[in-house]
C-alpha cells in the first residue's frame, strides 16, 4: 500500500473531470500500465504551436517567451518532487523520485542546481526581449498567463491527497518533458548566438530527460504490482498530458498577438 505521511500543508484540490481540447484517450483494455506509457511515447507535441515556430525564422523573442513563461515550473517541480518523496511510503517509487531530485539539485553541487541553469539559460535571450514587453504595450501578467496557468493546473495533481495521482502525473510529465527537450532544441540549433555556458541546461536535460522518462517505465510496472486503480491512473494521465498541450495552445495564441501588436508599432 502506497501512503502519505500526514502533512500541515493545505492540499490543493484535484478535477478530475477537466476538459480539454486535443484529447488523447489510452484505450482503457491495455493489460498493463506499461502499455499506457508506451502510448505516450508515441505521441508527437508538435502541435500549431511547434510548427509555427518551425515554418519561420529562428525567432528569439519566442524562444524568450517560452522560457519565460516556464520559470515558475521549473522552481516548483524541485517542490513537487521533494514532497512526493517525503510523503510516498513505498520505497521503490520513492527511489526513483529520490534519483530524479537529486538530479535536479545538481547531484548535490548547489552550482549544478537545475534551476541555476535554468535561470542562466533564460537570461542569455533577455536581448531579445519583444518589444511590445519591453515598451509595457503588453503587460507583465498577460505575457505570463500560459505560465501562470500551466502551474495552477498541474499543482494539484502534484500536492494531490491520493498517491496515486501524484505518481501518474510523474508519469506522463517526464514523457512530455522529454518530448518538450526534444522540440526545443530542434529550435535552439538553429541559432549560434547562444553561448555553450549558457547552453548547459539545454544539453543536460537533453541526456536527463531521456533517462527520467525510461523510469515512467519502473514507476508503470511498480503502480500495476501494487494494484493501483488503473482507471484513475489513464484519467490523470491523459488530464495532465492535455494540460500539457493547452500550455502549448496558449503559448501560440500569445505569439500571434505579440507578433499582431510588434507589427501594428511598424
Amino acid at each position: 500500500m502506497v501512503t502519505f505521511h500526514s502533512v500541515s500543508q493545505k492540499e490543493s484540490p484535484v478535477s478530475l473531470s477537466f476538459p480539454e481540447n486535443n484529447s488523447t484517450t489510452p484505450d482503457r483494455n491495455y493489460q498493463s500500465l506499461e502499455a499506457v506509457i508506451n502510448f505516450y511515447e508515441q505521441k508527437d507535441i508538435r502541435n500549431d504551436y511547434f510548427q509555427w515556430l518551425h515554418s519561420r525564422p529562428i525567432d528569439l523573442s519566442s524562444i524568450w517567451l517560452l522560457l519565460h513563461n516556464l520559470q515558475g515550473i521549473t522552481a516548483e517541480f524541485v517542490r513537487w518532487l521533494a514532497s512526493a518523496v517525503s510523503r510516498i511510503d513505498d520505497n521503490i517509487i520513492r527511489c526513483l523520485l529520490v534519483k530524479q531530485l537529486y538530479d535536479e539539485l545538481g547531484n548535490g553541487n548547489p552550482e549544478q542546481c537545475h534551476t541555476l541553469l535554468y535561470n542562466r539559460f533564460y537570461h542569455a535571450f533577455h536581448p531579445w526581449q519583444p518589444e511590445s514587453i519591453a515598451t509595457g504595450k503588453m503587460d507583465a501578467l498577460n505575457i505570463s498567463s500560459p505560465g501562470i496557468k500551466l502551474r495552477q493546473r498541474l499543482e494539484g495533481y502534484f500536492n494531490a491527497p491520493d498517491p496515486t495521482i501524484i505518481i501518474a502525473a510523474f508519469l506522463v510529465e517526464e514523457i512530455y518533458a522529454k518530448k518538450f527537450i526534444e522540440c526545443l532544441n530542434e529550435q535552439i540549433m538553429r541559432t549560434q548566438e547562444i553561448s555553450e555556458h549558457d547552453l548547459t541546461w539545454l544539453t543536460l536535460h537533453s541526456v536527463v530527460e531521456a533517462d527520467h522518462a525510461g523510469d515512467s517505465i519502473h514507476l508503470a510496472r511498480r503502480l500495476d504490482e501494487i494494484e493501483v486503480s488503473r482507471s484513475l491512473v489513464y484519467m490523470v494521465t491523459e488530464e495532465v498530458w492535455n494540460i500539457f498541450m493547452r500550455f502549448q495552445d496558449e503559448m501560440y495564441a500569445l505569439n500571434l498577438e505579440l507578433f499582431s501588436v510588434d507589427i501594428s508599432r511598424k
